[in-house]
């Protein structure tokens, strides 16, 4: 057996007889190609969200077709699977968000010519859920404090941007365990809304969460001195104060 479509050279070659001489005829390329067939694709779901494993599912006709189907994503290879007896073949995935573009390619076998199908699948954005703590509540006035955001589900690019109220504060990129730090001395004294607002991605909607950070003045100590303790009636003192 070899792959089909296949190109011969026949030639028929006449022996002769009593009268004739024999004779050969010049080469006749015969191209033979495979028997049609009919791919059809399709995701369950068809509509899903970011993280959710899909099923597709590739049929391939007419019965007793064999082989494998080569599934993809766009340019992107998902995987192959070899067909059943019953003409069909399936993978599961997780798709990236958008709408995808999903290809199924029949490979042939030795009688059965290639085909493919392609259908689209809708994958929305998956919703997250943004933690914010802080290094210390109160604070004193002037000391560095930081802000650590959470961002959940992991895995997520973007960053996420710290607020004072409306303030900008600063901005920080995600690592690939969903988390983020920044620091910052420049709070005045009093109670602060610290906002901290996840972007999103591609796959990932963004989010927020807030959290009260209060500053207090920087406590300060004072104490008194006496130059003389007990002291004499009447005699001089000498009285000081130090902080």
């Amino acid at each position: 057996t070899c792959a089909l479509p296949i190109s011969r050279s026949l030639t028929a070659v006449y022996s002769g007889d009593a009268s004739r001489t024999g004779s050969r005829s010049t080469a006749l390329s015969q191209a033979i190609s495979g028997i049609a067939t009919t791919t059809v694709v399709s995701v369950t779901p068809a509509s899903s969200t970011y993280g959710t494993v899909v099923t597709i599912v590739a049929s391939v006709g007419p019965a007793g077709s064999t082989g494998s189907v080569a599934i993809s994503d766009g340019s992107t290879a998902l995987g192959t699977c070899s067909l059943t007896t019953g003409g069909t073949c399936s993978i599961t995935a997780t798709l990236l968000a958008g709408a995808r573009t999903i290809s199924a390619r029949y490979l042939g076998d030795a009688t059965h010519a290639l085909s493919s199908a392609s259908t689209v699948a809708s994958v929305a954005r998956a919703s997250t859920t943004t933690a914010v703590v802080t290094s210390a509540t109160p604070a004193p006035f002037s000391s560095s404090v930081a802000f650590t955001a959470t961002v959940s589900p992991a895995g997520g690019g973007g960053s996420v941007a710290f607020s004072d109220g409306s303030t900008p504060i600063a901005t920080c990129s995600l690592t690939t365990g969903g988390t983020c730090s920044i620091s910052t001395t420049l709070l005045s004294i009093g109670s602060h809304a610290i906002v901290a607002t996840y972007s999103g991605d591609a796959n990932l909607q963004g989010s927020l969460a807030a959290l009260t950070q209060v500053i207090d003045p920087i406590a300060t100590t004072t104490r008194i001195t006496s130059s003389a303790n007990p002291a004499v009636y009447g005699a001089a003192l000498k009285i000081g104060r130090a902080h």
